[in-house]
C-alpha cells in the first residue's frame, strides 16, 4: 500500500468508526441526519484527493479544501465520537449547519477542478506573476541562520504589533514569522546534514519553543504555544498525501511510536490550555500562576463545568468540543452561531448589516485613502467582530467578545442562494494566490517556505473566513504583504549567509 493510500485508508475508517458510534451515542433522526452528512464529507474530499492528481498538481489549494471538510465536519465527527458525545449536541441548527458546509464544500471541489482545468497545460509559460516570484527567489530554501533572524523579527512583532497606531499595524504584519525556525526541522529530514547542525538546531528550537510558551503564558495566547507544532505536524500530512511510494513497516512503527509518545501530552497541554484561558480573566498573567492554575484540578474542572453552564442557560456561547486542545481544530460551532443568528434577521437587521458590510469593506483601506476619498468611515466604530454584528442585529446581544463568525452566514443573509456564485468566484481567486506559493517549473510541485509557514492558515480558515471583509483583506492585500515581507528579509539575510544548495527539489 501507497503512503497516500494509508493516510486516505486511515481517515475513512476513522470516520466509519466515529459515524458508528454515534448510532450508539444519539440515534435520534437529528444526530443521524448530521452524521450521515459528515461521513459524507469524509467520503468526497477521501475521493477527490485519491482518484484526481489534485494534491500533486495544485498542493495548497487542495489541502486547503482538505483543512477545510475536516475542521467543520470530519474533525467534530471524530472528536465528539471520541469524547462519546452527540454530533448534534451544542448545535443551534446541527441538519442546517452541515447541510450548508456540505454544499459549500461542493463548490470549493467544483471551482476547484475548474481552476485545474484552467491551469492544466504545463506547456503553457508561467504567468507574470509566477515567473516574477521565481526570480525573486521565493522558491528558493532559506539558510537556517535566515530563519532564525525572521523568527526574531516575528518575536518583535508581538511586542511592538499591538495597538492602533500605523507602526503597530506595520509590525503586525512580521508576526507570522515567529513559527520560521519550525521549518529548520523540515528541512532538516528532507536535505540532511548539509543544511545544519542536527544537535545545534534542535537544541535551540526547544529554547525557542520555551520562549513561545512564556509568551503564550504572559499574554494570555494559546495560539502562540502550539501553533508551530501543528505547521510541522501538517507539512508532514501534506507531503504524507503527496508520497506515492510504497508503505515501509518501519515508517508505520515509527509512526506508532510518535503516536504512543504523544498521546500522553495531550492531557497536560489541555490543562495549560485551560489554565491559560482563566489566568486570561484575572489581573495575574503571570507565568507562576498560570502553572499553579494548571497544576489544581478543580479549578480547572469548574471552569469546565462553568462553560458547560454558560451553554446551557447563556443567550451565546462556543462551548462544542470539550478538549481545548481538539477544539482548535474544529470550526464547527462557530459557523453554526453564525447561521443561526443570521437566518433570524428582520428586514432593518439585514439593511444594519449590508450597511457595517460596506463599512467595513472600506474599513480596509488605510485611514489617509479614506481621508482623500472623504469616505465617511470611522474605524473606531469598527472594532467588533462579525459574529458580534450577527448577534447584535438578530438577537439584541451587546456586541463585544470578538465572536467568531462566518461569511457563509454574512453571504446568505445580504444576498441568499445567489452568494454560492460569489463565493465560487472568491475560491478561484484563492486558488490562484495558492498556486502563487508552489513552483511549477519542475517535474515535481514544490512548495514555496512562505506557503509551509502559512499551512496552518491555510488548513483551518484557507477557503472560508471570519467575515467578507477579513476575506476581501486577504485576497487584496494580506497575502501578498506577507510574501513582500518575507522577501526583503530573505534578501537581507541572505547577505550574511550561505545560500543552500539543493540536488533535488523538495517537498
Amino acid at each position: 500500500m501507497r503512503v497516500s493510500s494509508f493516510i486516505i485508508l486511515v481517515l475513512l475508517l476513522s470516520s466509519l468508526a466515529a459515524f458508528i458510534a454515534q448510532l450508539l451515542i444519539d440515534f435520534s433522526t437529528v444526530n443521524i441526519a448530521t452524521s450521515c452528512l459528515a461521513l459524507l464529507t469524509a467520503l468526497v474530499i477521501s475521493s477527490y484527493i485519491k482518484r484526481t492528481d489534485a494534491i500533486q498538481t495544485d498542493p495548497l489549494s487542495t489541502f486547503a479544501i482538505f483543512g477545510f471538510a475536516v475542521t467543520t465536519q470530519v474533525g467534530a465527527l471524530l472528536f465528539q465520537s471520541l469524547a462519546w458525545t452527540s454530533l448534534s449536541e451544542g448545535l443551534r441548527q446541527p441538519i442546517e449547519t452541515f447541510a450548508t458546509l456540505f454544499v459549500y464544500l461542493i463548490v470549493a471541489l467544483v471551482a476547484h477542478s475548474f481552476f485545474r482545468m484552467l491551469t492544466s497545460d504545463k506547456t503553457a509559460k508561467p504567468s507574470m506573476m509566477s515567473a516574477l516570484l521565481e526570480r525573486a527567489r521565493l522558491y528558493e530554501v532559506p539558510p537556517s541562520g535566515a530563519l532564525w533572524m525572521m523568527g526574531w523579527f516575528g518575536v518583535l512583532a508581538i511586542f511592538f504589533g499591538r495597538g492602533d497606531a500605523v507602526g503597530s499595524k506595520v509590525w503586525d504584519g512580521f508576526r507570522f514569522l515567529i513559527y520560521t525556525p519550525f521549518l529548520i526541522p523540515v528541512y532538516l529530514n528532507l536535505i540532511g546534514k548539509s543544511y545544519a547542525n542536527a544537535s545545534r538546531e534542535f537544541f535551540f528550537l526547544a529554547a525557542w519553543f520555551s520562549l513561545l510558551v512564556m509568551f503564550g503564558m504572559l499574554l494570555g495566547t494559546r495560539a502562540i504555544i502550539f501553533t508551530g507544532f501543528m505547521i510541522i505536524g501538517l507539512i508532514y500530512l501534506l507531503a504524507g498525501l503527496r508520497n506515492n511510494a510504497f508503505l515501509k513497516s518501519n515508517q508505520i512503527f515509527k509512526f506508532s511510536v510518535f503516536f504512543v509518545l504523544i498521546l500522553p501530552l495531550v492531557g497536560p497541554a489541555s490543562d495549560l490550555a485551560t489554565a491559560i484561558q482563566i489566568t486570561r480573566q484575572s489581573n495575574d498573567r503571570s507565568i507562576e500562576h498560570t502553572l499553579d492554575v494548571a497544576q489544581k484540578p478543580y479549578l480547572l474542572e469548574k471552569y469546565r463545568a462553568t462553560e458547560v453552564t454558560n451553554a446551557q442557560y447563556g443567550a451565546y456561547d462556543e462551548a462544542y468540543i470539550s478538549n481545548p486542545i481538539f477544539k482548535r481544530f474544529v470550526e464547527t460551532k462557530f459557523h453554526d452561531n453564525a447561521l443561526y443568528f443570521s437566518s433570524k434577521l428582520s428586514d432593518g437587521g439585514k439593511e444594519a448589516l449590508a450597511e457595517k458590510t460596506s463599512d467595513l469593506l472600506f474599513g480596509i483601506l488605510p485611514q489617509p485613502f479614506l481621508d482623500f476619498l472623504k469616505i465617511d468611515v470611522d474605524k473606531l466604530t469598527l472594532r467588533s467582530s462579525m459574529g458580534d454584528y450577527l448577534a447584535n442585529f438578530s438577537s439584541g446581544i451587546p456586541l463585544g467578545g470578538y465572536r467568531t463568525g462566518s461569511m457563509f452566514a454574512q453571504g446568505q443573509a445580504l444576498i441568499g442562494p445567489f452568494f454560492i456564485v460569489t463565493y465560487f468566484m472568491i475560491c478561484m481567486a484563492l486558488f490562484y494566490l495558492m498556486s502563487l506559493l508552489s513552483n511549477k517549473s519542475n517535474s515535481v510541485v514544490t512548495l514555496s517556505p512562505p506557503g509551509l509557514l502559512l499551512i496552518w492558515s491555510f488548513f483551518i480558515s484557507g477557503i472560508t473566513a471570519e467575515s467578507l471583509h477579513q476575506m476581501t483583506a486577504f485576497l487584496a492585500r494580506n497575502l501578498m504583504q506577507s510574501l513582500l515581507i518575507y522577501l526583503l528579509l530573505f534578501w537581507l539575510f541572505r547577505l550574511f549567509t550561505k545560500p543552500v544548495v539543493l540536488n533535488k527539489p523538495v517537498i
